[in-house]
């Protein structure tokens, strides 16, 4: 018996020079073809397309920041500010904006003009596309409906191997090259390359963002849709096992009935003993069997006859039911 590995495939025989058995296809008259219908497109291509296609867009930086946008304006005056303060220095990184992990903006005072004329570029785009804007404690961030897409404008560094005299360590060393990152469950970074500049890749930009709200609606949605079915089978489990409760708690009763009605049966044996055996001239004896039979009426499992006395007692376990609290 052949294993696997020693079953010739076709083109195993071909190789070796081994005739093989060629099977054609059968001439199909088309009985069975099956048509399907014509498919929209992919949602990420159609996507690209109006991104590409929207005349309103604007993919090209400008060489001069003119009317710049009223954030791009913000981050110039934060930048001001920024020069005025004491440690300043034009051979540092100028960060503002962010928290302690990731700043919104984070560049070399030498290529500040560059920068702010892709973001400019960028956030006139987000306008026109319909996205807004917030900025708080995690940073700069587009808002599209109900989601979020945190964004940094920055320098990258490079580590560089430094030594003194007693000690070897690295430090970050800004390289020059521009970025636009996008920061949520996972990173995506568009930078200078040697082959592209940052300036060069705004319509790329443009419709990784807009996929990428695509995708987080797509899951938005389907998070949404899961919870709703969760909740259905949530209520459902729930109402069945109030069912089931309700039934245990009806069975019990009904076993706290009969046993009661056992109780019953020997309380109106004696009552009817007791009716026997007295005289009906004596009125205490007869007030005393009227209020047995009123008794008999309450404790009855078939009448439950009410009585003001005993209207907190439980017939089952004759306790006192506790009272209700309206706290």
């Amino acid at each position: 018996m052949d294993t696997i590995a020693e079953i010739p495939t076709y083109w195993t025989k071909i190789r070796f020079g081994k005739p093989v058995e060629k099977n054609f296809l059968p001439n199909d008259t088309y009985d069975n073809l099956i048509e399907l219908d014509k498919q929209e497109w992919n949602e990420e291509d159609s996507i690209r397309a109006s991104i590409s296609g929207n005349k309103e867009l604007n993919f090209k930086v400008k060489s001069q920041l003119t009317e710049p946008d009223p954030i791009v304006k913000d981050f110039l005056k934060r930048i001001d500010s920024k020069k005025k303060e004491k440690y300043y220095s034009k051979d540092s990184l100028v960060n503002i904006g962010g928290n302690a992990k990731v700043s919104v903006v984070s560049v070399m005072p030498k290529n500040l003009d560059r920068l702010f004329l892709i973001v400019d570029c960028l956030i006139k785009n987000f306008r026109i596309l319909g996205y807004n804007f917030i900025e708080d404690h995690n940073g700069f961030a587009l808002l599209y409906n109900e989601e979020k897409l945190y964004l940094c404008f920055r320098e990258k560094s490079n580590y560089v191997h430094e030594e003194d005299r007693q000690y070897s360590y690295q430090s970050l060393v800004p390289n020059g090259k521009l970025s636009v990152k996008l920061k949520n469950i996972y990173d995506k970074e568009f930078s200078d390359t040697d082959s592209i500049f940052l300036e060069d890749q705004i319509e790329r930009i443009l419709i990784y963002i807009a996929i990428k709200f695509n995708t987080l609606r797509i899951e938005h949605e389907r998070s949404k849709e899961r919870s709703r079915l969760y909740e259905i089978e949530k209520k459902k489990e729930e109402e069945i096992k109030q069912r089931k409760d309700d039934e245990l708690i009806k069975f019990k009763l009904l076993i706290d009935e009969s046993e009661r009605w056992k109780k019953f049966e020997i309380l109106v044996e004696y009552y009817n003993h007791l009716k026997e055996v007295s005289s009906t001239e004596d009125k205490e004896v007869q007030e005393r069997l009227k209020w047995i039979k009123s008794k008999l009426d309450w404790y009855n499992p078939a009448i439950n006859a009410f009585d003001e006395l005993l209207d907190n007692v439980n017939r089952n376990t004759l306790e006192i039911n506790k009272p209700k609290s309206w706290w």
